[in-house]
């Protein structure tokens, strides 16, 4: 990303100036190269479970968490976000908001 934002600010205004709309060639060639780039030697991630994408990116010993743990992060998640949202109503019902005091 850094790179290709590198390009677009430093080389293509200069490449332009300098060979003109040649420079258009110049610039498939390296869109060519990425996409080779990306097409064989990037992992394919479509169609596998994200434990499968865990080893497949963080290698063989690489641990998930188990079904347990799943669980009871989502227990946490909800019963956060169902506190916050009843938080929420006890601030709208005591009328405090948008009113000065």
């Amino acid at each position: 990303m850094v790179i290709a934002i590198f390009f677009n600010t430093f080389v293509n205004p200069i490449a332009l100036d300098s060979i003109g709309w040649k420079y258009y060639f110049v610039f498939m060639a390296v869109l060519i190269c990425f996409g080779l780039t990306a097409y064989f030697f990037y992992p394919e991630t479509r169609g596998y479970t994200l434990e499968q994408m865990t080893v497949m990116f963080d290698g063989p010993k690489a641990q998930a968490p188990s079904s347990a743990e799943m669980a009871r992060r989502s227990r946490s998640i909800i019963s956060e976000k169902e506190s916050a949202h009843a938080d929420e109503k006890s601030v709208e019902s005591s009328g405090s908001i948008g009113r000065y005091p």
